[in-house]
């Protein structure tokens, strides 16, 4: 594989700290690589790049649904006789424009549930969650908002920072201390790094934050791009893989396990419903969604 693109897929499978929007960016930016450098750009001969994105971020299904599409966009070229070069360019040049639109529309759909003086809450970092409360700030919407740090690689740290420098009230806090001030909060926003036809799968420590929720009545949303959903012959792709155990705890005793897991599964009935492009839609709707996508016959072939 020529350096340039090594590199390139590097920057995907080894991100452990961005949202899965920006991971996503970088995958299409992988793509455009491959493009660029790929002398026969065939369909088989992208899923294998593909498949190597995939199994460095297999539990975030907006690579995986990009890798999908763009096979899917190879694969009708081929079907319909046009240029593959061609074809896959117009697909990745339109992936930016498509992604913020997927964006802008999820934020005005959630933008209604704050309201002046909520105290509101979001666990770890989702950049759809930071877009909704900087345009929630931006409207002149006066709120406090209550973050959790997003343990082990603490990435709710920058956003702290990007959303104070914005003039945002922001709460800072351990992940379990959200638990003690629960009760306290008005609404609870999440984001999503992929959602089934039955689950939510989030940054772990989200189920338990959706259940508790339930039992105090605060309503608890999950903020998505369709790009999150994971149609059902895209699932064998998919798995919630451990990471470094250091990352926890880099001078653990040897008689000690240490585990290091980044996500956990919510049951889409535990949200009050999930914000996307097209509204505010309960688990029913998200399901009838996920159905309807295509799945891509070289990349469901390959995932056993």
């Amino acid at each position: 594989m020529d350096a340039r693109l090594s590199e390139l897929l590097e920057d995907v499978t080894s991100d452990r700290t961005s949202g899965a929007a920006q991971v996503t960016r970088k995958a299409a930016a992988l793509i455009a690589g491959w493009i660029e450098m790929e002398p026969d750009p065939l369909p088989r001969n992208f899923c294998e790049l593909g498949r190597a994105a995939i199994k460095g971020q297999p539990s975030m299904a907006p690579v995986i649904n990009l890798i999908n599409d763009a096979l899917l966009e190879l694969e009708n070229a081929e079907q319909s006789h046009r240029n593959y070069r061609e074809s896959l360019l117009r697909f990745v040049d339109g992936f930016t424009d498509r992604q913020h639109e997927s964006i802008s529309q999820t934020v005005n759909a959630a933008l209604s549930l704050i309201h002046p003086g909520d105290r509101i809450a979001t666990h770890s970092y989702s950049s759809t969650v930071r877009d909704l409360i900087l345009e929630a700030k931006k409207q002149g919407i006066e709120f406090e908002l209550v973050l959790t740090e997003g343990r082990p690689n603490l990435e709710s740290r920058t956003l702290a920072k990007e959303l104070g420098d914005a003039g945002v009230e922001v709460e800072f806090m351990t992940d379990m201390g959200l638990f003690a001030v629960l009760d306290e909060v008005k609404t609870v926003f999440v984001g999503a790094d992929a959602v089934t036809r039955k689950l939510l799968i989030n940054k772990a420590g989200t189920c338990a934050v959706a259940a508790r929720c339930r039992q105090l009545g605060i309503p608890c949303y999950s903020l998505m791009t369709s790009e999150k959903l994971l149609a059902p012959g895209l699932e064998p792709l998919f798995s919630i893989v451990e990471h470094s155990p250091a990352e926890v705890w880099a001078s653990a005793p040897e008689s000690v396990k240490v585990r290091n897991i980044y996500f956990d599964q919510t049951p889409l009935d535990a949200l009050t419903g999930l914000a996307c492009e097209q509204g505010l839609l309960r688990p029913a709707q998200i399901e009838a969604l996920i159905e309807a996508r295509e799945t891509s016959r070289l990349l469901a072939g390959s995932s056993d």
